[in-house]
Protein backbone atom coordinates (compact mmCIF):
# COMPACT_ATOMS: atom_id res chain seq x y z
CA UNK A 1 0.00 0.00 0.00
CA UNK A 2 2.95 2.53 0.79
CA UNK A 3 3.92 1.99 -3.04
CA UNK A 4 0.63 3.08 -3.88
CA UNK A 5 0.33 5.93 -1.47
CA UNK A 6 3.67 7.55 -2.77
CA UNK A 7 2.94 7.01 -6.67
CA UNK A 8 -0.09 9.44 -5.98
CA UNK A 9 0.26 12.56 -7.73
CA UNK A 10 -0.14 15.55 -4.47
CA UNK A 11 -3.18 18.22 -4.86
CA UNK A 12 -1.66 20.08 -2.15
CA UNK A 13 0.25 20.25 0.95
CA UNK A 14 -2.74 18.83 2.95
CA UNK A 15 -3.07 15.90 0.11
CA UNK A 16 0.75 15.13 0.93
CA UNK A 17 0.45 15.39 4.73
CA UNK A 18 -2.81 12.84 4.76
CA UNK A 19 -0.89 10.81 2.41
CA UNK A 20 1.76 10.36 4.93
CA UNK A 21 -0.84 9.40 7.67
CA UNK A 22 -2.16 6.75 6.04
CA UNK A 23 1.10 5.34 5.35
CA UNK A 24 2.06 5.65 9.03
CA UNK A 25 -0.72 4.59 10.26
CA UNK A 26 -0.93 1.48 7.58
CA UNK A 27 2.70 0.83 8.88
CA UNK A 28 1.99 1.10 12.49
CA UNK A 29 -1.62 -1.31 12.69
CA UNK A 30 0.27 -4.12 10.59
CA UNK A 31 2.89 -3.78 14.02
CA UNK A 32 0.35 -3.67 16.75
CA UNK A 33 -1.94 -6.39 14.92
CA UNK A 34 1.00 -9.23 15.07
CA UNK A 35 0.10 -10.07 17.86
CA UNK A 36 0.54 -7.49 20.43
CA UNK A 37 -2.24 -7.03 23.54
CA UNK A 38 -6.24 -6.83 23.14
CA UNK A 39 -6.02 -3.15 24.75
CA UNK A 40 -3.11 -1.89 21.89
CA UNK A 41 -5.52 -3.34 19.40
CA UNK A 42 -8.17 -1.81 20.66
CA UNK A 43 -6.02 1.63 20.88
CA UNK A 44 -5.21 1.00 16.85
CA UNK A 45 -8.35 0.31 15.92
CA UNK A 46 -9.58 3.69 16.87
CA UNK A 47 -6.48 5.31 15.78
CA UNK A 48 -7.17 3.53 12.56
CA UNK A 49 -10.99 4.30 12.27
CA UNK A 50 -9.84 7.87 12.90
CA UNK A 51 -7.55 7.89 10.56
CA UNK A 52 -10.32 6.79 7.86
CA UNK A 53 -12.80 9.77 8.91
CA UNK A 54 -10.32 12.30 8.23
CA UNK A 55 -9.37 10.48 4.60
CA UNK A 56 -13.20 10.77 3.98
CA UNK A 57 -13.80 14.39 5.08
CA UNK A 58 -10.83 15.28 3.02
CA UNK A 59 -12.43 13.22 0.02
CA UNK A 60 -15.90 15.45 0.56
CA UNK A 61 -14.13 18.41 0.31
CA UNK A 62 -12.23 17.09 -3.34
CA UNK A 63 -16.02 16.22 -4.34
CA UNK A 64 -15.76 12.16 -3.96
CA UNK A 65 -18.89 10.39 -3.08
CA UNK A 66 -17.90 8.45 0.23
CA UNK A 67 -21.67 6.77 0.60
CA UNK A 68 -19.80 3.02 0.01
CA UNK A 69 -17.45 3.65 3.26
CA UNK A 70 -20.55 4.90 4.79
CA UNK A 71 -22.03 2.12 4.65
CA UNK A 72 -19.69 -0.56 5.34
CA UNK A 73 -18.87 0.85 8.79
CA UNK A 74 -22.45 0.68 9.60
CA UNK A 75 -21.85 -3.28 8.96
CA UNK A 76 -20.02 -6.20 11.02
CA UNK A 77 -17.86 -6.18 12.15
CA UNK A 78 -18.25 -2.43 12.88
CA UNK A 79 -20.44 -3.40 16.33
CA UNK A 80 -20.76 -2.40 19.59
CA UNK A 81 -17.37 -3.10 21.26
CA UNK A 82 -15.50 -4.65 18.56
CA UNK A 83 -12.73 -3.25 19.32
CA UNK A 84 -12.34 -5.26 22.35
CA UNK A 85 -13.10 -8.12 20.39
CA UNK A 86 -10.26 -10.06 19.12
CA UNK A 87 -12.16 -11.85 16.17
CA UNK A 88 -14.40 -8.90 15.32
CA UNK A 89 -10.99 -6.29 15.34
CA UNK A 90 -8.83 -8.19 12.81
CA UNK A 91 -11.30 -8.07 10.34
CA UNK A 92 -12.27 -4.64 11.47
CA UNK A 93 -8.58 -3.88 11.07
CA UNK A 94 -8.66 -5.93 7.63
CA UNK A 95 -11.32 -3.27 6.20
CA UNK A 96 -10.20 -0.39 7.50
CA UNK A 97 -6.96 -1.01 5.55
CA UNK A 98 -8.76 -1.60 2.75
CA UNK A 99 -11.15 1.73 2.93
CA UNK A 100 -8.23 3.29 3.65
CA UNK A 101 -5.79 2.36 0.11
CA UNK A 102 -9.28 2.84 -1.77
CA UNK A 103 -9.94 6.29 -0.85
CA UNK A 104 -6.23 7.56 -1.23
CA UNK A 105 -6.61 5.92 -5.29
CA UNK A 106 -9.86 7.59 -5.34
CA UNK A 107 -8.30 11.18 -4.34
CA UNK A 108 -5.79 10.79 -7.01
CA UNK A 109 -8.37 11.82 -8.94
CA UNK A 110 -9.67 14.84 -7.53
CA UNK A 111 -9.35 18.04 -8.63
CA UNK A 112 -7.07 20.59 -6.94
CA UNK A 113 -9.45 23.41 -7.67
CA UNK A 114 -12.41 21.75 -5.70
CA UNK A 115 -10.43 21.24 -2.76
CA UNK A 116 -9.21 24.61 -2.96
CA UNK A 117 -12.54 26.02 -3.12
CA UNK A 118 -13.88 24.26 -0.13
CA UNK A 119 -10.60 25.02 2.14
CA UNK A 120 -11.99 27.54 4.34
CA UNK A 121 -15.53 25.77 4.66
CA UNK A 122 -16.62 23.84 8.16
CA UNK A 123 -17.41 20.49 6.86
CA UNK A 124 -20.46 18.72 8.57
CA UNK A 125 -20.51 15.09 7.67
CA UNK A 126 -23.67 13.10 8.38
CA UNK A 127 -23.33 9.08 7.29
CA UNK A 128 -27.44 8.65 7.72
CA UNK A 129 -29.49 6.98 9.11
CA UNK A 130 -31.43 4.14 7.51
CA UNK A 131 -34.29 6.32 5.57
CA UNK A 132 -31.44 9.19 4.62
CA UNK A 133 -28.67 8.92 2.83
CA UNK A 134 -25.31 10.27 3.85
CA UNK A 135 -24.90 13.73 2.78
CA UNK A 136 -22.70 16.90 4.03
CA UNK A 137 -22.62 20.54 4.81
CA UNK A 138 -19.71 22.95 3.71
CA UNK A 139 -20.78 26.04 5.73
CA UNK A 140 -18.93 29.39 5.42
CA UNK A 141 -18.98 32.09 7.42
CA UNK A 142 -21.51 34.04 5.25
CA UNK A 143 -23.78 31.48 6.27
CA UNK A 144 -23.65 30.07 2.61
CA UNK A 145 -23.68 25.99 2.86
CA UNK A 146 -22.82 23.43 -0.26
CA UNK A 147 -24.59 20.50 0.27
CA UNK A 148 -23.41 17.21 -1.25
CA UNK A 149 -26.18 14.27 -0.72
CA UNK A 150 -24.65 10.91 -1.58
CA UNK A 151 -25.65 8.51 -3.84
CA UNK A 152 -27.62 5.78 -2.14
CA UNK A 153 -25.47 2.24 -2.79
CA UNK A 154 -24.08 -0.78 -0.76
CA UNK A 155 -21.59 -1.34 1.36
CA UNK A 156 -17.56 -2.39 0.02
CA UNK A 157 -18.33 -5.90 0.64
CA UNK A 158 -21.86 -6.23 -1.28
CA UNK A 159 -20.37 -3.73 -4.43
CA UNK A 160 -16.65 -3.92 -4.80
CA UNK A 161 -15.62 -0.77 -6.78
CA UNK A 162 -19.28 1.00 -6.30
CA UNK A 163 -17.83 4.02 -5.39
CA UNK A 164 -18.99 7.40 -7.79
CA UNK A 165 -17.85 10.56 -8.34
CA UNK A 166 -20.54 13.59 -7.66
CA UNK A 167 -23.81 12.88 -5.57
CA UNK A 168 -26.64 15.69 -5.86
CA UNK A 169 -25.48 19.06 -4.71
CA UNK A 170 -27.11 22.08 -4.20
CA UNK A 171 -26.93 25.52 -2.45
CA UNK A 172 -28.71 26.62 0.79
CA UNK A 173 -28.83 29.86 3.10
CA UNK A 174 -28.90 29.83 7.22
CA UNK A 175 -28.14 32.59 9.49
CA UNK A 176 -25.05 34.19 9.69
CA UNK A 177 -25.86 33.61 13.28
CA UNK A 178 -25.21 30.44 13.65
CA UNK A 179 -22.62 29.98 11.03
CA UNK A 180 -20.88 32.17 13.79
CA UNK A 181 -21.49 29.61 16.35
CA UNK A 182 -20.45 27.15 14.20
CA UNK A 183 -17.14 28.14 13.70
CA UNK A 184 -16.98 29.63 17.45
CA UNK A 185 -17.36 26.27 18.78
CA UNK A 186 -15.11 24.97 16.07
CA UNK A 187 -12.06 27.66 16.60
CA UNK A 188 -9.42 26.71 14.46
CA UNK A 189 -9.87 22.86 14.28
CA UNK A 190 -7.96 22.28 17.51
CA UNK A 191 -10.95 22.03 19.43
CA UNK A 192 -12.05 19.09 17.18
CA UNK A 193 -9.35 16.66 19.00
CA UNK A 194 -10.55 17.36 22.80
CA UNK A 195 -13.84 16.51 22.09
CA UNK A 196 -14.46 13.41 24.53
CA UNK A 197 -16.70 10.38 23.05
CA UNK A 198 -17.75 6.86 23.96
CA UNK A 199 -18.42 4.16 21.81
CA UNK A 200 -21.82 3.63 23.37
CA UNK A 201 -24.43 6.15 24.35
CA UNK A 202 -26.23 5.72 27.54
CA UNK A 203 -29.89 6.34 28.60
CA UNK A 204 -31.39 4.94 25.13
CA UNK A 205 -34.72 4.37 25.29
CA UNK A 206 -35.21 1.64 23.00
CA UNK A 207 -32.04 0.06 25.14
CA UNK A 208 -29.77 -0.07 22.00
CA UNK A 209 -26.88 1.19 22.50
CA UNK A 210 -25.40 1.07 19.49
CA UNK A 211 -25.27 3.71 17.14
CA UNK A 212 -25.00 3.25 13.70
CA UNK A 213 -25.25 7.30 12.56
CA UNK A 214 -22.19 9.13 12.55
CA UNK A 215 -22.23 12.97 12.31
CA UNK A 216 -18.55 14.60 12.43
CA UNK A 217 -17.04 17.94 11.60
CA UNK A 218 -14.11 18.88 9.80
CA UNK A 219 -11.84 22.15 9.78
CA UNK A 220 -8.60 23.25 8.85
CA UNK A 221 -7.09 19.66 8.68
CA UNK A 222 -8.77 18.56 11.95
CA UNK A 223 -11.64 15.96 12.46
CA UNK A 224 -14.02 15.38 15.18
CA UNK A 225 -15.19 11.78 16.50
CA UNK A 226 -18.83 10.75 16.25
CA UNK A 227 -20.48 13.83 17.74
CA UNK A 228 -23.55 11.58 18.69
CA UNK A 229 -21.43 10.04 21.08
CA UNK A 230 -20.44 13.30 23.14
CA UNK A 231 -19.34 13.04 26.63
CA UNK A 232 -18.25 16.22 27.39
CA UNK A 233 -19.69 19.71 27.09
CA UNK A 234 -18.46 21.80 24.19
CA UNK A 235 -19.00 17.74 22.27
CA UNK A 236 -22.65 18.48 23.05
CA UNK A 237 -23.15 21.79 22.60
CA UNK A 238 -21.38 21.12 18.69
CA UNK A 239 -23.62 18.45 18.25
CA UNK A 240 -26.55 20.38 19.11
CA UNK A 241 -25.71 23.49 16.72
CA UNK A 242 -25.03 21.12 13.60
CA UNK A 243 -28.19 19.19 14.64
CA UNK A 244 -29.71 23.09 13.94
CA UNK A 245 -27.87 23.76 11.14
CA UNK A 246 -29.61 20.36 9.97
CA UNK A 247 -32.71 21.51 10.62
CA UNK A 248 -33.04 24.82 9.17
CA UNK A 249 -31.46 23.31 6.13
CA UNK A 250 -33.80 20.82 5.62
CA UNK A 251 -31.09 18.44 4.72
CA UNK A 252 -32.31 15.10 6.22
CA UNK A 253 -35.98 15.87 4.41
CA UNK A 254 -33.57 16.15 1.16
CA UNK A 255 -31.65 13.17 1.87
CA UNK A 256 -34.51 10.90 2.13
CA UNK A 257 -34.58 7.75 0.66
CA UNK A 258 -37.10 7.29 -2.08
CA UNK A 259 -37.17 3.74 -2.62
CA UNK A 260 -38.00 2.83 1.09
Amino acid sequence: MGEKIRRLPLLSNQRARMSACIQLSVMFHAWVFSGFSANAQAQAIRSEKAQLMQALAYARRAGIDISTYQKTLKEPPFEAGFENRPELARAAHSLLEQMLDQVSRQLSNGDPDVVAANRDGILIVDSGDSKVASHSLLVRRDGSVQYTIDNNVPGLRASGQQYRFGGKTGSIKISTAQAARLFELTGDGGKLYRIAATALLPDRDDGNFLIPQMVYVDYNDNTSPNLLCASNEHGKELAECCKSIQASTQINKLAQIKNL
